[in-house]
């Protein structure tokens, strides 16, 4: 079997729950990437149409299969900071997303791997760490430090 490089990146998405719907919704209005498949130790709401690549232990193999780019998609602090710190371990590009409908100041300064989820607004000159989750609505204003592996709730000012 031949293998054809995809036109778009190839993407796989890890976190199968409730905010896995809300990134992949994000990655398709952003539609630079091809989700190859999701990566979910348990699976409580399902796949969302995408094949299941595995558990957290296939991170290891996604290189080998052409995958270099994963978005997180967890809520939960601690497992979403275990599993970005795992992908980089396999060399893996954890994604920054920006909902297009978030408002992000040009002089702000936004870590890899970040979430900013639709309608947050991200003022001058604040400081979004790595990994980080700013959820739907969120405000960080002017000067603000957000550190690494944080997560901003919904509607939080």
């Amino acid at each position: 079997m031949w293998w054809t490089k995809p036109k778009a990146r190839a993407v796989a998405l890890i976190g199968g729950g409730g905010h896995a719907a809300v990134v992949l919704d994000m990655l398709h209005l952003l539609n630079r990437d091809q989700v190859v498949g999701m990566v979910d130790d348990a699976l409580p709401h399902g796949t969302y149409g995408l094949p299941l690549l595995g558990s957290r232990y296939v991170l290891r193999n996604l290189p080998y299969i052409y995958v270099w780019h994963v978005a997180l998609a967890i809520g939960d602090n601690p497992t979403r900071k275990e599993l970005y710190t795992l992908a980089l371990t396999h060399q893996l590009i954890p994604l920054t997303l920006i909902h297009p409908t978030a408002s992000v100041s040009p002089t702000a300064t936004i870590g890899r791997g970040s979430v900013i989820c639709a309608h947050a607004v991200v003022g001058a000159y604040a400081t979004i760490g790595e990994n980080v989750l700013l959820n739907t609505g969120c405000t960080v204003d002017h000067h603000c430090r957000v550190g690494d592996h944080a997560h901003v709730a919904p509607g939080v000012h």
